[in-house]
């Protein structure tokens, strides 16, 4: 009899707790509702100062610095309360911090943000050019060992009245062939060997302020006969009938020659010895001496 009191009296606690519950649901949700909306500002404000109340009134309690690292933890009812507050709050969101203020893209003078400024180089300063403008030359080129004199002839234009020819800097004797055209002759002992000069044109008066750029002129080596001396035939009381024998340098043939005959189309053979011939190249006129070379006929 006790027990089923006792049974009867636990099922009327948990009614009652059951109803307890419902009602504050129903209070929660459907009755109670939202507070009034607040700005933002003032809601900060006041939990701030809530903040700063509760703070201070647990430091006096306590006698000591609050702990300000420790959060109270809320309830699932002041959680759901927040949210609707903050759902309930339609105050237009600040983003002009994220608005574009019109800058450039592209990087600065400075580059990457992340490596060291180094100033770009200056272009080269731009050399002016020449007030004379040397066009050419005529000839271009000779031939070391000619035994002739050739004139040089320089053409260029602005030359003023007073324009003299220079070879590798030293002034040379000049004569003015026309209003672009300075001239000046080469004797053959300034070029028996292969050399290179620079040719220019220069104001008498004035030659650093009128003067032209350098063009080379090239003295080339003069040529080889392309063949030996290998042997010599005939009678040494008579020379003039003797025949000297030649092996040419690219086929290795032999040929048989006499004094006045022409090898090559332009080697003429002028003298026949024992030891040595010698040779005029006809058409430079340059004389070339070519000694015998050690072969088994003689």
């Amino acid at each position: 009899m006790a027990k089923g009191k006792a049974e009867r009296n636990k099922q009327i606690l948990l009614a009652a707790l059951g109803a307890g519950f419902a009602a504050a649901l129903i209070y929660e949700f459907f009755i109670g509702g939202p507070t009034p909306r607040t700005s933002r500002k003032v809601t900060a404000n006041s939990n701030a100062a809530a903040a700063s109340s509760s703070s201070q009134s647990s430091a006096n309690q306590s006698g000591s610095r609050p702990d300000l690292t420790t959060r109270r933890v809320s309830t699932p009812s002041e959680q759901q309360f927040r949210l609707q507050v903050l759902l309930a709050n339609q105050t237009p969101l600040d983003l002009s911090v994220f608005r574009h203020t019109g800058g450039s893209a592209e990087p600065g003078t400075r580059g990457s943000i992340f490596a060291y400024y180094i100033k770009p180089p200056e272009p080269p300063p731009q050399e002016k050019p020449p007030p004379i403008e040397i066009k050419g030359l005529q000839p271009q080129s000779a031939v070391a060992g000619t035994p002739r004199k050739f004139t040089l002839s320089v053409f260029a234009n602005k030359m003023p009245a007073d324009a003299t020819l220079y070879l590798n800097g030293n002034p040379r004797p000049s004569k003015r062939a026309g209003e672009n055209q300075l001239t000046t002759d080469i004797d053959p002992s300034e070029y028996t060997a292969p050399a290179s000069f620079n040719v220019e044109v220069k104001s008498q008066s004035n030659p650093a302020g009128f003067y032209s750029a350098q063009l080379q002129f090239v003295i080339q080596p003069s040529p080889d006969p392309p063949f030996k001396y290998i042997g010599r035939l005939g009678n040494m009381e008579h020379p003039e009938t003797n025949f000297g024998l030649f092996e040419m340098t690219a086929t290795k043939d032999v040929k048989r020659a006499k004094k006045g005959d022409t090898i090559s189309n332009v080697w003429r053979l002028e003298v026949v010895a024992a030891n040595y011939v010698e040779l005029t190249q006809t058409q430079y006129d340059i004389k070339k001496r070519i000694p015998l070379q050690d072969k088994a006929f003689k």
